[in-house]
């Protein structure tokens, strides 16, 4: 986070400090922290974004299968309720919790990185290649904030002159 931060020109410190980590291991504790742990944190920090990485994979076995889709929709309120983006991420797989969260999910975003070369972004059937550059590189597109006619670049490649060649 601290280095998303610094290439956006936020202080890393400032963003690292809006950041609250809860850890669960089990589906039980996951579903103790969704209760009154979540309503606290929501009232005290008031986010924009609720990320929890990984979910599907705390709910294996029996009592996972039968406690999933309700903490589902539990979220899924919680978070309507305040407003609140909620990014839930899995392995996405054919397992059970992979397939239900897609399928409760109001869009799913799959992230694909065969090689450590490109990385594919899938999104409501678009896709978006990004090559990394290496630690200290940049991309031209990085030095520009102006496109040729003044306005913002986003992503794009272009040159401005200040004088006619």
């Amino acid at each position: 986070m601290s280095k998303a931060a610094k290439s956006i020109g936020a202080p890393s410190k400032k963003v690292l400090s809006r950041i609250h980590v809860a850890r669960a291991f089990t589906e039980y504790q996951i579903d103790a922290i969704l209760d009154e742990p979540l309503n606290r944190a929501i009232k005290s920090w008031n986010p924009a974004v609720l990320a929890i990485s990984y979910l599907p994979a705390l709910f294996s076995g029996v009592d996972g299968r039968k406690m999933f889709a309700p903490v589902l929709e539990r979220i899924r309120s919680q978070t309507l309720e305040k407003g609140i983006i909620t990014v839930i991420t899995s392995f996405g797989g054919s397992w059970y919790g992979d397939r239900l969260l897609a399928c409760k999910a109001d869009r799913v975003v799959r992230i694909e990185q065969h090689s450590k070369k490109l990385i594919k972004i899938i999104d409501n059937g678009r896709v978006h290649e990004y090559m990394p550059v290496p630690q200290g590189q940049r991309r031209f597109s990085d030095f520009m904030d102006v496109d040729c006619t003044g306005g913002e670049v986003h992503g794009q490649d272009c040159a401005e002159f200040s004088q006619p060649a």
